[in-house]
């Protein structure tokens, strides 16, 4: 796999209830060297959630009890614009299926914008909730 474009950095999640039901958590990016800089161009958080923590927030989803199923979520995947397009989001993405399958994962989950849900599709993902939220102006 492409394990070189990517580097890995930790840093520490302010949600306590996630803290103590997360046993994997890292940040990854993606640079490009435009001669002088390194300019970040994409970057996610992805953690692996506790059996637990995915009864008591996804529920009948997944059987009830199964102390088997090993989720792994991606997070806040972005992409500066001007590099939009170019397929870093989606390697970014092939690259942590193929490291969470690699962990043992049963499962691979993420919330997504509707302008890449095609990506999502095209890599093998199931749309299977929406999720709404309200804007204050």
């Amino acid at each position: 796999q492409q394990e070189r474009y990517f580097r890995c950095f930790r840093q520490p999640y302010q949600n306590e209830e996630l803290l103590r039901e997360t046993n994997y958590s890292e940040y990854y990016g993606t640079v490009e060297d435009d001669q002088q800089n390194k300019i970040p161009c994409c970057c996610a958080r992805f953690i692996q959630l506790s059996p637990s923590f995915i009864r008591k927030r996804v529920g009948n989803f997944f059987q009830q009890g199964n102390d088997k199923i090993i989720f792994f979520c991606i997070f806040a995947l972005g992409t500066t614009p001007q590099y939009q397009g170019r397929g870093y989001a989606s390697s970014m993405v092939e690259y942590l299926m193929y490291k969470a399958k690699k962990l043992g994962a049963t499962h691979i989950g993420l919330h997504s914008v509707e302008k890449a849900e095609s990506m999502y599709s095209r890599l093998g993902f199931k749309k299977i909730a929406s999720q709404w939220s309200y804007r204050f102006s």
